[in-house]
C-alpha cells in the first residue's frame, strides 16, 4: 500500500449525495488501523483534517519530552475524513450547508421533539454511507482496528451509525459534542462522548 503524508481524494465514483472522502494513507506500512472521523455542521473534510493531523501532541511515553504532530503518533493508521452532503438547514432559512442531518437550532428539548423528524432522512443516509466505509475497513484491517468518531454534529452522526451497525464489531468510537441541558443550551459547554464496541 502506498504511503502518503498529504491528504488525497478517493478517485472512485462519487455517490449521489456525498463527496469523495479525504483519505490519508499511513505514514509507514503496513496499514494496521483506520480512524474514520467526521467534521461538524457547516465544515468539510478539507478544512477539518489538516489542522487535526498537524496538532502537536506530547509523547505518550513519560521518559520522553518530545512533541510530534498527531498523525506521527499513529504512523500505521489510515485516516478517512468523509464530507457531509449539502442539505437545506431549517435553522438558517433553508440555506444549503454541509450537515450530516438537519435539526432546528437552538436545539432544546422543545425544538428537538417538535421537529425531530427533520433529523431522520440525514441520519439514515449518513448511517448507510458510514456503514459502507466500516464494511470496507473492517475487511481490510479487522474490526478491532477500526474506530469511528467525530466532532460536534459529526460525533452525533457517528454515534447513531455505530448504534445501528449490525456488522462485525469494530474497535470503538468517540468524539466531542456541545452539551444541551434540559430546557435550553449551555453556553460554552462542551461534553465528551466515548463509546465502545468490539
Amino acid at each position: 500500500m502506498a504511503s502518503s503524508t498529504t491528504p488525497s481524494h478517493n478517485n472512485k465514483k462519487k455517490s449521489s449525495t456525498y463527496p469523495d472522502a479525504l483519505i490519508v494513507e499511513p505514514l509507514r506500512p503496513p496499514h494496521k488501523q483506520t480512524l474514520i472521523l467526521l467534521h461538524g455542521r457547516g465544515s468539510n473534510a478539507s478544512s477539518f483534517a489538516p489542522p487535526l493531523l498537524a496538532t502537536i501532541l506530547p509523547s505518550p511515553f513519560p521518559s520522553s519530552s518530545s512533541k510530534h504532530p498527531f498523525q506521527q503518533h499513529l504512523p500505521h493508521t489510515k485516516f478517512i475524513f468523509p464530507t457531509a452532503s449539502k442539505r437545506r438547514a431549517l435553522s438558517f432559512k433553508r440555506s444549503v450547508i454541509t450537515q450530516w442531518f438537519d435539526y432546528y437550532t437552538p436545539l432544546t428539548l422543545e425544538t428537538a421533539t417538535k421537529r425531530e423528524e427533520a433529523m431522520y432522512p440525514g441520519l439514515r443516509e449518513t448511517s448507510l454511507m458510514l456503514h459502507r466505509l466500516l464494511e470496507r475497513e473492517v475487511r481490510e484491517v479487522g474490526g478491532r482496528n477500526v474506530v469511528l468518531g467525530g466532532l460536534s454534529q459529526g460525533c452525533a452522526a457517528a454515534l447513531v451509525a455505530g448504534l445501528l451497525w449490525r456488522g462485525e464489531g469494530f474497535g470503538g468510537g468517540g468524539g466531542a459534542v456541545w452539551v444541551v441541558a434540559a430546557g435550553g443550551e449551555v453556553d460554552g459547554g462542551v461534553g465528551g462522548a466515548i463509546w465502545g464496541w468490539g
